[in-house]
This record gives C-alpha cells, sequence and structure tokens, in this order.
C-alpha cells in the first residue's frame, strides 16, 4: 500500500515535471496558508522573502 502510494505520487510529479522540492515547497505554502488564513499568493512571497534574508535560494 505505501509503495504503491509513493510511486503514485512519483507519477504525478513526473507527469507535472515537477521537481521534488518544488512539491514540497507547494506543499508548505499551502499549508501556511490554511492554518493562518491567508492567500497563497501572500505566503509564497512572505515565504521567498524569509528564505532570502537567511541566505536561502529563491
Amino acid at each position: 500500500m505505501y509503495q504503491s502510494k509513493v510511486k503514485e505520487y512519483a507519477y504525478q510529479l513526473k507527469s507535472r515535471k515537477l521537481s521534488l522540492e518544488g512539491a514540497l515547497a507547494s506543499l508548505l505554502v499551502s499549508r501556511l496558508s490554511h492554518q493562518f488564513d491567508r492567500k497563497k499568493k501572500y505566503v509564497e512571497q512572505d515565504l521567498r522573502v524569509q528564505l532570502l534574508s537567511i541566505g536561502g535560494e529563491g
């Protein structure tokens, strides 16, 4: 069951041409958006600004 679900997600990532990092970032944005009741576009901007401020790559 677990392996088949992992494989399904891998195929979804491939078909959408997403990287694992991109998918995880999208998941984090969705989680923060729902948790703090903010629009995703604002959460993306805030996350990008914070990441760049600590020396990460945007």
